[in-house]
């Protein structure tokens, strides 16, 4: 019966901290959305240095006149501060790359061809 009740204890502050953190995780959706286009691709990744990454990306984005009116680009060190942040939203491996819209979330991926892939169709290009 013991076993029972530190259940209910257990589900009852998961409860109560899920909705505290609610908020935050939502702020943080809010900053990481479009600004001046209708998709943001942010890179999120550890200690080490992007730069082939970010060229295949900017290639990819100036690859085709839609996708570069039509799409943002970040790319994150991620500190602890930052890992904490994106725990709240389900991204717990690193690198990882997020595509949101103005309205949240698409897709996240640790692959970019997913992403590429998933930008070209939402902006059906071929």
């Amino acid at each position: 019966m013991k076993s029972i009740g530190y259940l209910l204890i257990f589900f009852l502050v998961t409860i109560i901290f899920g909705g505290c953190n609610n908020t935050s995780s939502k702020d943080f959706i809010a900053e990481l959305k479009p600004q001046h286009s209708n998709y943001k691709l942010h890179l999120f990744y550890v200690n080490g240095s992007t730069s082939n990454e970010m060229k295949e990306v900017q290639d990819f984005i100036h690859s085709n006149p839609t996708i570069l009116d039509n799409t943002e680009m970040n790319a994150h060190d991620s500190s602890d501060g930052l890992k904490r942040k994106l725990k709240k939203i389900g991204v717990e491996t690193l690198p990882m790359y997020v595509l949101l819209n103005k309205e949240g979330i698409v897709y996240t991926s640790p692959f970019l061809s997913e992403m590429k892939s998933l930008i070209k169709e939402e902006l059906e290009v071929k």
